[in-house]
């Protein structure tokens, strides 16, 4: 079986926003950052300032200020956010053991992370907006790699896959080719089209398949 090794990580990000490490400062940022969620795609603007931010949240602006270099910083905290969300959903899940083919699955996983921006405008503003900033742009990659690794990982558990040299890359690719198209999307008609979003999944299905072929054998039976 293929084991999907790590990608390499991009540099290190700049420190334009802070975690907290106590409960009590954790509180307080995750509800600085339910509020810019709820917000953001409400605003013509990219961002929300500090202090705007802060009295939405009804908390000082001070702990607004300590925990965000500025307003990039909390919409790059929120981006961060929405990662971990990416790689929790494209992770193992007990239906995915239900595919015959491996085609399906691809596109199922597909389907689970279109769900994320669905019920998430500000996720869709945030990564294909006009605005994005440096460190969002090292986090969208970070999705795509995460992605591609946790979907790699799945298909290689339940499918036979010949293993082609830099495959996770290959996978990384298709990732941000799919990412491409939905960005194409959000500019046309700011969603994700039934359309387009099958236009996605035909081009990664075309790009991988140009590594791994287009038929393969079950692993074992669901």
């Amino acid at each position: 079986m293929l084991e999907a090794k790590s990608p390499e990580r991009t540099d290190a990000p700049q420190r334009i926003y802070r975690k907290p490490t106590r409960a009590n400062g954790r509180q307080t940022y995750e509800k600085l950052l339910d509020v810019l969620e709820q917000n953001l795609p409400l605003r013509a603007e990219a961002a929300i300032s500090l202090k705007d931010l802060a009295k939405l949240a009804d908390v000082p602006t001070a702990s607004a200020y300590h925990f965000f270099s500025s307003p990039d910083g909390a919409v790059a905290a929120l981006a961060e956010r929405y990662v971990e969300k990416f790689t929790d959903r494209l992770g193992p899940q007990e239906s995915d053991r239900g595919f015959d083919d491996i085609w399906d699955l691809v596109g199922a996983k597909i389907d689970l992370a279109r769900g994320i921006y669905e019920t998430h405008p500000a996720a869709l503003k945030i990564f294909y907006g006009p605005s994005q900033s440096s460190e969002v742009r090292r986090l969208a990659i970070q999705a795509q790699q995460e992605g591609a690794r946790e979907v790699l990982a799945t298909m290689s558990r339940y499918f036979e896959i010949p293993d082609t040299h830099k495959i996770l890359d290959k996978f990384s690719l298709a990732a941000a080719l799919n990412d491409s198209i939905w960005a194409i999307s959000f500019i046309r008609h700011g969603c994700i089209t039934d359309e387009l979003a099958e236009e996605g999944k035909r081009a990664v299905r075309a790009y991988i398949s140009a590594y791994i072929g287009t038929y393969h054998r079950r692993r074992f039976a669901p």
